[in-house]
C-alpha cells in the first residue's frame, strides 16, 4: 500500500498586518500599513526578483523550505496449526453366555498456515512558506511615506533593493551591495562543510636524502576530480584526518616522527588550482618532506564565515539600478560634463579584511607583517603563508587570518547642487554633484570580477589592531590620529584607553593582575611578582614593593621587533652510527702482478659482525687508513653494501707497496685501521696488526 501526503505550511500566524494610532478625538493621527508577498488568491507567493553575485537578475523561490520523508514499513505474521481429532467408537456383539465389546478408534490429523503481510510506503513533503514584506505604507498627519522591496540576494534572501515613495510623489531607490559579493570567504559555509573525499598526494613518497630543503611539491589534489580546487576547498576550511590512525610525518631530525594529526587546514593552492596546501596545529606544513601517500578526510569547518547580511556599499539614488535583466552600473556613474544625473543623495562603503597579525606578548606566537615597500616578505600580501617559508604558526588557530572584520569605512567626496536663486527648493537640491561607484562589477574580462575604484573616496576611520580574542587595541582616522585601548584580565576588561597614541606607544600598569597576568605582557611588572604586595596601596589592593637599596626593572620595546623567517627542513639521512656491539674481521692477501720486483695492490677482506645477532651488518661505511712510513695514510673508504649478502666485502688497496725492488720491508709492521670519528665521533678499531713481513 502507497501513501503520499503534501502539507504546507506559513509563518502568517501572528504577522503584523496593520498598524494605527488615535487621539483622544478618535481621529487616526498615524497608521503603517504591511503588505506581503501574497497573491490574488490569497496565497503565498516566493517567486520574487533576486540579484546575484554576478549581478544577475532573475525571478526565483525564496524563503521556502521544503522536508521530504519517505517512511517503508512491513509487517509479517505467520501463525502454522498442527493437530489431530480422535474418536473411538464401540459396539457390543450378542453372543452368549456374554457380549462382546469391539472399539474402534478413529484418527483425524489436522494442520493450517496462516500468512499476513502489509507492507507500506509513505511519502510525505513538508512545505514552508516564509511570507517576506513587499511593502510598507507609513502616514502621519496627512503625509504618507511607501516603502518597496523590489529585489533579494539570490542566495541569503536579504533585502538589497527599496524604492521609497515621499510625501512628494518622488521615488528613491536605495541598494545595498552584500559584502560577500567581493570577499567571498563572508558568504555561505553550505558551499562545501560536511564534503568527504579523498586528498592524494601529488608527489610519490620519497625517502630522506642527503638534502633538507623541502619538496617543491607538497600539494594534494581531490581523487577523482581534475578541476579547480579551489571551488572545492576555501582557505582556512577544517579538515578531519577520518582515517583512524590519523597522519604521521617526519620531523626535522632523521628517524623522528610527529605526533599524530586529526585536524588540518586548507592554507594555500599551487599556482594551476589544481592542489591544496595543507598545515597541522602547530604550523607545520603538512607533505612538506614527501612522507604521505593520501588520507580521508571531511570538511568539518568550512571557511566561508555566513557572513551574507555584512553591507559593503550603500548607494541612495533616484534611479532604480535594475535594467534589461541585469544590475546596471552606469546608473550611478556620471561627472559634471554628464547628460544623465541619477540624483545620488547619500553613497558609503565599508572595505573588510581577514588578516588581523596578533601582538608579540603574553606568550603570543610572532607571525610576520607583510611590508608592501619592501620586495622581500615571508608571507603573502593577504597575510596568507607563503611556502616554504617555516612560519611556524597556524594563522587561522590563531585568528590572524579567517575572521572578517571591517577596515575602513569610506565616504565619498564631492559637492551637492543647490539653487541660484534666493530660495531654497529642498525637493531638487542636495544632490551629489559627480560620482563613482567605490565597488564595480568589471565584466570586460567575460568573467563578472568585483574591483574597487577609490577615486573621490576618503575613508572616516579604520581599525588597525585586534587582539586574538576578539576586541579592537587600535584604530586611526582620517588624519592619521591613532586611538588606542588596553585590555588585561586574561583580556576581557579594558584598563586603559589612550588619544593621539599608537597601541605600542601607550601602557598601563595596575598591579591588579596578578592572577591573570602571563610573561611578556604587554606593558606592566610581570616578572616582578613577588614583589606585588597587598600590605599596601593607593588605589585597588595591591602595590609594588621596592625596598631601599633594590630596584625593580620594567622594558619594552616600542619598534615592533622583526624576526628573519626560514625556510622549512627536512630530516637528513644520516649513517647509522657504528656502535662496540659491531666488530670487523680482517684479513689481507698480496695481489697484482709483480712488476720490478714490487707487489703493487694489497688485497683486504673484511666482515662486520653484529657482537649479539652474530649476523653481518651492511651498509656501514667507514674509512681505511694504512700505518705507513711512520703516520696514518687515507687509503680508502669501505662499505658492506646491502646487496652483498652473499659473501665478505673486499677493498683493493693500489700503490701501497708491500715489498720494495729489493724486497726489504718499508716497516717492520704493516697495520690498518678503520676510522670513524668524521660522522661517529668514535674510533671503532685502529692499529690492528695484520701482517708482518720478514726479508727472508
Amino acid at each position: 500500500m502507497t501513501q503520499g501526503y503534501s502539507i504546507e505550511t506559513n509563518d502568517m500566524n501572528g504577522k503584523v498586518n496593520f498598524e494605527e494610532i488615535y487621539n483622544e478625538a478618535n481621529e487616526m493621527v498615524s497608521s503603517v500599513e504591511y503588505k506581503y508577498n501574497i497573491d490574488e488568491q490569497k496565497n503565498i507567493d516566493n517567486n520574487l526578483t533576486t540579484i546575484d553575485e554576478k549581478g544577475k537578475v532573475s525571478k526565483r523561490i525564496i524563503g521556502v523550505d521544503y522536508d521530504v520523508i519517505n517512511d517503508f514499513n512491513r509487517s509479517f505474521a505467520k501463525t502454522e496449526t498442527s493437530g489431530f481429532k480422535a474418536n473411538v467408537a464401540s459396539m457390543l456383539i450378542p453372543t452368549v453366555p456374554f457380549p462382546i465389546p469391539i472399539f474402534i478408534p478413529t484418527v483425524f490429523p489436522e494442520s493450517s498456515i496462516n500468512i499476513n503481510e502489509l507492507r507500506t510506503a509513505v511519502t510525505t513533503k513538508h512545505v514552508h512558506k516564509t511570507a517576506l514584506l513587499v511593502e510598507k505604507i507609513a502616514t502621519d498627519l496627512g503625509a504618507t511615506v511607501s516603502t518597496k522591496n523590489l529585489a533579494w540576494d539570490a542566495s541569503s534572501g536579504e533585502v538589497l533593493l527599496t524604492e521609497t515613495v515621499n510625501e512628494y510623489g518622488d521615488h528613491y531607490y536605495s541598494f545595498n551591495f552584500p559584502a560577500y559579493w567581493m570577499y567571498d570567504g563572508m558568504g555561505l559555509a553550505s558551499q562545501n562543510i560536511g564534503i568527504e573525499g579523498t586528498l592524494i598526494a601529488n608527489a610519490p613518497v620519497t625517502a630522506p636524502n642527503a638534502s633538507s630543503n623541502p619538496t617543491a611539491n607538497p600539494y594534494f589534489r581531490l581523487d577523482n576530480y581534475t578541476g579547480d580546487v579551489s571551488k572545492i576547498f576555501h582557505l582556512g576550511d577544517e579538515l578531519q584526518v577520518m582515517d583512524e590512525s590519523g597522519i604521521v610525518q617526519s620531523s626535522e631530525i632523521f628517524g623522528q616522527n610527529l605526533p599524530q594529526q586529526y585536524k588540518l587546514w586548507v592554507v594555500g593552492f599551487n599556482t594551476d588550482k589544481s592542489g591544496v596546501l595543507l598545515m597541522d596545529r602547530n604550523g607545520v606544513y603538512i607533505n612538506k618532506c614527501e612522507d604521505l601517500p593520501s588520507f580521508n578526510f571531511k570538511i568539518v569547518r568550512s571557511g566561508y564565515k555566513n557572513m551574507q547580511s555584512a553591507s559593503m556599499a550603500s548607494i541612495t539614488s533616484m534611479v532604480n539600478p535594475i535594467k534589461n535583466g541585469k544590475l546596471d552600473q552606469d546608473s550611478f556613474q556620471f561627472d559634471a560634463s554628464s547628460s544623465f544625473n541619477p540624483r545620488i543623495v547619500n553613497a558609503s562603503a565599508v572595505v573588510y579584511k581577514d588578516y588581523w597579525n596578533t601582538q608579540t606578548e603574553s606568550n603570543l606566537p610572532y607571525y610576520p607583517e607583510y611590508n608592501f615597500n619592501s620586495s622581500q616578505n615571508w608571507i603573502l600580501s593577504t597575510g596568507d603563508v607563503k611556502y616554504p617559508n617555516d612560519v611556524k604558526v597556524n594563522p587561522y588557530l590563531w585568528n590572524i587570518k579567517g575572521n572578517w572584520r571591517a577596515e575602513k569605512s569610506y565616504a565619498y567626496l564631492t559637492g551637492r547642487n543647490h539653487a541660484a536663486g534666493q530660495f531654497n527648493n529642498p525637493r531638487n537640491e542636495g544632490f551629489f554633484t559627480s560620482f563613482n561607484s567605490f565597488y564595480r562589477l568589471d565584466r570586460s574580462s567575460g568573467i563578472p570580477v568585483w574591483k574597487v575604484n577609490e577615486t573621490n573616496w576618503t575613508y572616516a576611520s579604520s581599525v588597525t589592531k585586534y587582539s586574538p580574542f576578539g576586541v579592537e587595541l587600535e584604530n586611526k582616522d582620517a588624519l592619521d590620529r591613532y586611538s588606542a585601548a588596553q585590555y588585561g584580565y586574561a583580556y576581557k576588561l579594558p584598563m586603559a584607553v589612550a588619544s593621539n597614541s599608537k597601541y605600542q606607544q601607550m601602557g598601563f600598569e595596575g598591579f591588579e593582575e596578578k592572577k591573570t597576568e602571563t610573561v611578556n605582557k604587554h606593558f606592566g611588572f610581570a616578572n616582578d611578582k613577588i614583589n606585588i604586595v597587598s600590605t599596601q596601596s593607593h588605589t585597588g589592593k595591591n602595590s609594588l614593593k621596592v625596598a631601599k637599596g633594590t630596584s625593580s626593572i620594567m622594558s619594552r620595546n616600542l619598534s615592533p621587533i622583526v624576526q628573519t623567517i626560514a625556510e622549512a627542513k627536512c630530516p637528513v639521512k644520516v649513517e647509522v652510527p657504528v656502535e662496540k656491539k659491531y666488530s670487523i674481521d680482517l684479513r689481507f692477501v698480496e695481489r697484482g702482478s709483480q712488476i720490478n720486483n714490487t707487489y703493487q695492490a694489497l688485497y683486504v677482506e673484511y666482515n662486520i659482525i653484529d657482537n649479539v645477532t652474530q649476523q653481518p651488518v651492511y651498509g656501514i661505511y667507514a674509512a681505511l687508513e694504512v700505518f705507513k712510513n711512520g703516520a696514518w695514510v687515507h687509503a680508502s673508504g669501505i662499505q658492506d653494501d646491502y646487496d652483498d649478502e652473499d659473501g665478505p666485502g673486499y677493498e683493493v688497496l693500489n700503490n701501497f707497496f708491500i715489498y720494495n725492488a729489493n724486497m726489504s720491508l718499508y716497516n717492520n709492521e704493516f697495520r690498518i685501521r678503520f676510522d670513524t670519528s668524521g660522522p661517529y665521533n668514535e674510533t671503532i678499531i685502529s692499529n690492528v696488526v695484520i701482517g708482518r713481513f720478514n726479508t727472508n
